[in-house]
C-alpha cells in the first residue's frame, strides 16, 4: 500500500487482523491452506510443481513492531549485511490507518527494509524453489534457537508464513515456515548451525 500511515491510537487491531486481512484479500479461493495434515509428500506434487514461485512474509501489528523482529537474531547486523541482496522475496507486512477508521496494509523488504510496495508487488517478487530454499536455510541459520517446529511449542518460524504463487500470479498455498520445512523432509534441528554466508541465492 502506497500512502502514509496516519495510525493515532483511535482503532485497535493485532497481529492476526493484519494476517487474515492479507489472507481473505490474495489468497486464491482454490488455495491449499496449511498446515497440510501430515501429507506433506501429496501436497509437495501440487505446490512444488515447476513454474510456482515462493515468498516469505512476516505479519506484525503496525510499524511500531518492526524492530522487535531484529531480537530473533543471533547477530542481526550479520544476518542483514549477508541477506539484504537477497531478500526481494521476504517482507514485513503490517497494518495502520490511512484515514480514520480506514484499515490498511503496508509492506516493506525485511533486511533491505524497501518500502512504498504495492501489496499486489508482492505476488510477483517471488523466487524459484531451489534459490528460496538456498536463502530459507541461511535464513534460519542466523535465527536464535533453531528448534523450529519442535515440540516445545511455537518456534520462532512457526511465525513466518510461506506463500506459493503459480503461474497465474495467484497465491495457491499458504503455510507457516515450519510447516514448508517439513513438506521438503527438512526434520527440525536441536540446534541452528550459524552460516557466515549465503551462496549462490
Amino acid at each position: 500500500m502506497s500512502g502514509q500511515d496516519n495510525t493515532t491510537g483511535s482503532m485497535i487491531w493485532w497481529e492476526k487482523t493484519v494476517e487474515y486481512y492479507f489472507v481473505a484479500k490474495y489468497l486464491s479461493k482454490t488455495a491449499a491452506i496449511a498446515p497440510l495434515d501430515g501429507n506433506h509428500e501429496k501436497a509437495g506434487d501440487n505446490i512444488f510443481a515447476q513454474g510456482n514461485k515462493w515468498v516469505l512474509i512476516e505479519f506484525k501489528r503496525s510499524k511500531a513492531d518492526l524492530d522487535s523482529e531484529k531480537e530473533k537474531f543471533i547477530n542481526y547486523d550479520q544476518a542483514k549485511n549477508t541477506l539484504s541482496a537477497f531478500d526481494s522475496h521476504h517482507f514485513l507486512i503490517y497494518g495502520g490507518l490511512l484515514n480514520p477508521g480506514q484499515f490498511e496494509l503496508w509492506a516493506q523488504t525485511y533486511f533491505s527494509g524497501r518500502t512504498g510496495i504495492v501489496l499486489d508487488e508482492i505476488l510477483n517478487n517471488g523466487k524459484g524453489i531451489r534459490a528460496f530454499i538456498l536463502y530459507v536455510k541461511a535464513f534460519i541459520a542466523f535465527k536464535k534457537g533453531g528448534n523450529p517446529g519442535g515440540s516445545g511449542g511455537l518456534g520462532l518460524t512457526d511465525y513466518a508464513q510461506v506463500a506459493c504463487i503459480n503461474k497465474d500470479g495467484e497465491i495457491c498455498a499458504c503455510m507457516s515456515l515450519t510447516d514448508f520445512r517439513r513438506s521438503l523432509g527438512v526434520k527440525p534441528t536441536p540446534e541452528a548451525q550459524h552460516e557466515s554466508a549465503a551462496p549462490g541465492m
